[in-house]
């Protein structure tokens, strides 16, 4: 072997024996990419993460309420009632009730309060009187398919209501029935669905009683009692109360 190979073997192991370590201490080659540089925590001053609500399903916007007014308010507009030139009122359906069936018994008839009842004297032309002493009447049915009634005294039912000169006054009875000014028709709001007959107490309430001439109502709020357009108001509604002949 000649020098000059043996040199370079020595060489080759000299380079062997002295670059491993140094690869070891200097990790070489150096790792590929750029080092992480780590975030310090924020601790003072810092600013508030931004908390983003969670979203649901069908989320609506919930609505303005008004606080209501407590102090120096708008006073409401209240309209004042008509007193001249008024549309007329509209006349009451007097057949939308019931119309009770009285069966032959005597009745009472007084204001919802049962303050003032009917009250007549079997005399031809006393007028029907508002009073806290009560009368009795008989009220015979007579028209069919609109019913109406004549209104007789018990005391002597040869007296019966009829309308003369536009106001309820007593008459003589006409049997026949034949007599339009004798005829009543009876509209309430509330009937007994018991056999009146037999039944003593208030069997029908809120009635309107009304002339089949001229379709006007019986009306409490005059004494004599009179009759006046129908309209509904408390004055023309009287309770119907079933006592013993």
């Amino acid at each position: 072997m000649s020098s000059s190979t043996i040199f370079f073997l020595l060489a080759l192991c000299f380079t062997s024996a002295t670059a491993s370590p140094f690869v070891a201490r200097y990790d070489y080659p150096p790792p590929s990419g750029t080092p992480t540089v780590p975030v310090p925590i924020c601790t003072k001053n810092c600013t508030p993460p931004v908390v983003v609500p969670p979203r649901t399903k069908n989320c609506t916007t919930p609505p303005v309420v008004n606080p209501q007014c407590t102090k120096n308010c708008t006073p409401p507009i209240v309209n004042p009632p008509c007193t001249t030139n008024c549309p007329l009122k509209v006349p009451v359906d007097l057949q939308s009730g019931c119309h009770p069936n009285f069966a032959g018994a005597a009745l009472t008839l007084s204001t919802p309060s049962g303050a003032l009842f009917w009250l007549a004297k079997p005399v031809v032309g006393n007028p029907l009187s508002a009073s806290t002493l009560p009368s009795r009447f008989f009220f015979q049915q007579t028209g069919f398919p609109i019913v109406s009634y004549t209104v007789q005294t018990v005391e002597n039912n040869n007296f019966a209501l009829e309308v003369k000169g536009g106001a309820p006054l007593i008459g003589n009875n006409d049997s026949s029935g034949s007599n339009q000014n004798q005829k009543w028709v009876v509209d309430c709001s509330w009937c007994a669905s018991t056999d009146i007959s037999i039944t003593k107490g208030k069997i029908a309430s809120g009635c309107r009683i009304s002339s089949d001439t001229n379709k006007q109502c019986i009306t409490s709020k005059t004494n004599p009692m009179t009759l006046t357009a129908c309209d509904g108001s408390g004055d023309q509604l009287f309770d119907i109360t079933s006592v013993t002949v």
